[in-house]
């Protein structure tokens, strides 16, 4: 999955851990990649006011992680991935 101009500011690289989190709403501020099984999210500013907006939908219940998640410039990479 590559989505363009998602976060204009991130650091390249795999998603840093504190960024995601396994659930529907964040509880940090931090946490601005959300999933909840199914709907993978981006939340721009955590746990404030904004709502988070669905950026994928996977079958199947894969699991998850951080790790799974590339981050590139203006745009994140999901790493390929045999489930």
């Amino acid at each position: 999955v590559v989505l363009g101009r998602l976060v204009p500011d991130a650091v390249q690289g795999v998603l840093n851990a504190d960024a995601f989190h396994f659930g529907s709403e964040a509880t940090t501020a931090e946490q601005q990649f959300l999933y909840d099984g199914r709907t993978l999210s981006y939340d721009a500013d955590g746990s404030g006011s904004g709502a988070a907006q669905a950026i994928a939908q996977f079958d199947g219940n894969p699991v998850l992680t951080a790790d799974d998640i590339f981050m590139a410039q203006f745009a994140f990479v999901m790493r390929e991935r045999l489930w």
